[in-house]
């Protein structure tokens, strides 16, 4: 019997901390099994609480008397193996709502890059891309036909549904690739290891496909630099911030429209709930810059929350709910810092080189050497009207390349930005600004 798995890799400093987030959303520790290599240990929610239903009050006049108000309980759990031979390698496998936790704690676009290593292009069937700039922020596009490298100029792909190249090892089912691995295989959970064990070789093997991807920001000074920064945008009002529309949580991708009732406060640690306000069934970037506003005292991003009620209750940072781009190539993601790979800076000067384009008129030097000895007689004089001085507005350029671009303006009809500079960072990490 096939089963489904959704598998996510984890960094083994991060193992005790989610095991302190398991604990404090009420999953328990189970029975613990050695698995071929792995020590395997299950958790599961023993105690949930009751969540009420959010129509209930809409449409209690519809039901019978004496009908009870009607509530759910949702059980999740997670399944957690390590390596007792590769300590470093740790899997785990959620179950119900646990994804929802796990974001802080897991190995960021761990199933892209197992994509990327048994992925059949060809065989894509849907992607959920983020643009570098241009009208789309975000797409979700699903194929009949998917044209291998068919990658729009500035799309970084970060979740996928691709067939294996070898079905044999993987089978012939779709697989879904994000965060995490969602795919149904014929083993059962007490040859988990084993599954663990392959996933764990094809990460070491090489690239079947060249995916255009961000890659998460790791140092600390820039990501502290980026969090002051958004934090006073938003307080502002006066950036380019968005909340999203959707977000992944591993292969999982959810929206907005699903949220019935939201709850905005603040959090140090595991300390109380501050500075709570409800924001009702729905959020916009405008109630969270007055939020901040009114409550100026607020120096963290990373201590503001957000509690959903839905059909089951949720907290995320407001950092896993904006869509933004700072300091032109740093993006937010899920909460996290990220920047464009050199794949997607490839794929970019890809489609630039592809652009075509149409050789007009050489450079006349004749016109142009008449043209500086005029321009060099008006800068001579204007030089001895503001000595004089009177108001007088010139400028000092006569070379070549400003004189073609003034012709073409003037008769072309082109927007002359010779010499407006702009200061661009470099997508390239430690790469230098240009004007």
């Amino acid at each position: 019997m096939s089963t489904t798995y959704n598998i996510y890799k984890l960094p083994p400093p991060n193992l005790e901390p989610l095991k302190e987030k398991m604990d404090s959303v009420g999953l328990k520790e189970q029975k613990t099994k050695v698995v071929s290599d792995y020590t395997i240990t299950f958790y599961f929610s023993e105690n949930v609480a009751e969540n009420l239903i959010w129509w209930w009050k809409a449409y209690e006049e519809y039901f019978n008397d004496g009908i009870a108000e009607p509530k759910n309980k949702f059980y999740f759990a997670l399944l957690i193996g390590v390596s007792q031979i590769k300590p470093e390698n740790i899997y785990v496998i959620s179950l119900g709502k646990s994804h929802f936790y796990l974001n802080k704690f897991i190995l960021k676009d761990f199933g892209i890059n197992f994509a990327t290593r048994i992925g059949d292009e060809k065989t894509t069937l849907l992607k959920k891309s983020r643009y570098f700039a241009g009208s789309k922020r975000n797409d979700i596009a699903s194929y009949t036909n998917f044209v291998p490298n068919n990658y729009e100029p500035g799309e970084s792909v970060d979740h996928i549904k691709i067939k294996a190249a070898d079905e044999n090892e993987w089978g012939k089912k779709n697989i879904i690739l994000a965060d995490s691995i969602q795919i149904d295989s014929e083993r059962r959970i007490e040859d988990i290891a084993e599954l663990f064990d392959k996933i764990e070789s094809a990460l070491a093997g090489e690239e079947l496909i060249q995916l255009p991807k961000l890659e998460e920001v790791k140092d600390a000074s820039i990501i502290k630099s980026l969090d002051e920064e958004l934090l006073e945008l938003i307080k502002n009002d006066n950036a380019e911030i968005v909340l999203e529309e959707f977000t992944s949580y591993g292969t999982h991708i959810n929206f907005r429209s699903e949220i019935y009732d939201c709850t905005i406060f603040t959090r140090v640690g595991n300390g109380p709930m501050e500075n709570r306000h409800d924001l009702g069934g729905s959020i916009a970037i405008d109630q969270i810059s007055e939020y901040l506003t009114k409550n100026s005292a607020i120096d963290d991003i990373n201590t503001v929350k957000i509690k959903f009620r839905s059909e089951f209750d949720f907290t995320k940072d407001l950092k896993e709910l904006i869509d933004c781009r700072l300091k032109d190539h740093y993006l937010l993601k899920n909460g996290d810092w990220y920047y464009f790979n050199q794949r997607f800076i490839d794929y970019l000067k890809y489609s630039i080189e592809s652009i075509e384009h149409e050789q007009m008129d050489d450079l006349d030097e004749e016109k142009y050497l008449e043209w500086k000895e005029e321009k060099e007689k008006i800068i001579v004089e204007a030089e001895a009207e503001a000595a004089a001085g009177n108001d007088v507005e010139f400028d000092m350029l006569t070379y070549r390349e400003f004189y073609f671009n003034e012709m073409q303006s003037l008769t072309n009809g082109y927007v002359l930005l010779d010499r407006i500079t702009v200061k661009v960072e470099s997508i390239l990490k430690g790469g230098e600004s240009t004007l």
